[in-house]
């Protein structure tokens, strides 16, 4: 039964460091925030048994849901922002005072996980998204059993927080030098459109003297 339980452990740790590499090939490759967001959410959950995960950054007081996994069809929550408050779950691994929160029933301490289109949710983790050791938001996952999340299962999830938060910093320095190459060469465009103009210019104002001097 020891040499079973070890085989398995082994198993399960192999296909945990398969998983991840797999991960850090995609932010390796994929500059595209949403799609990167995607895949790596859904290698997460071959390791951490979630429902539905969101991902979500701080903007000053407000958190917004900038990408998910298994969320409800009929709610289009990508997008959603809400004000968060020291009540909030997620506040003290936001603040960085702890490395995660993990609820085993997250419904009796969090009234708002009592109404739809949360109530569903028992088990809850919330894991911080961190760039050069500043918190930008975290990856919150929803269990429908109580129970469904362990220690371990929040430390998987730190590591491919670290991941999501890659993926989302090199998304930003990418689309930042888009927009400045799409700015250079926009002035490109304007310093050949001058320079044309000053070529017609100075062609008409030859034109004129030639035949101002042909007629004298």
């Amino acid at each position: 039964e020891a040499r079973k339980d070890l085989i398995a452990e082994l198993e399960a740790k192999n296909a945990e460091a398969e998983t991840l590499r797999e991960s850090t090939a995609v932010v390796a490759t994929t500059l595209e925030k949403n799609e990167a967001i995607d895949r790596i959410l859904e290698q997460l959950e071959r390791v951490v048994p979630y429902n539905s995960a969101s991902v979500q950054l701080l903007h000053g007081d407000f958190l917004e849901i900038v990408g998910g996994r298994g969320l409800p069809d009929d709610i289009n929550q990508i997008g959603v922002t809400f004000k968060l408050e020291s009540a909030e779950p997620a506040f003290p691994v936001l603040q960085g005072d702890i490395p995660y929160a993990l609820y085993d029933d997250v419904q009796p301490s969090v009234p708002a996980f009592n109404e739809p289109p949360h109530h569903r949710i028992h088990a809850w983790l919330a894991v911080p998204l961190k760039v050069k050791g500043s918190v930008i938001g975290i990856i919150a996952l929803d269990g429908f059993r109580v129970g469904q999340f362990s220690a371990r299962h929040a430390h998987l999830a730190v590591t491919y927080a670290n991941q999501v938060a890659i993926t989302l910093e090199n998304a930003r320095l990418f689309s930042e030098l888009q927009a400045e190459l799409a700015e250079r060469r926009q002035v490109e465009i304007n310093l050949r459109q001058r320079e044309s103009i000053l070529e017609a210019v100075t062609f008409a104002a030859e034109q004129f003297l030639q035949t101002t001097n042909w007629r004298a």
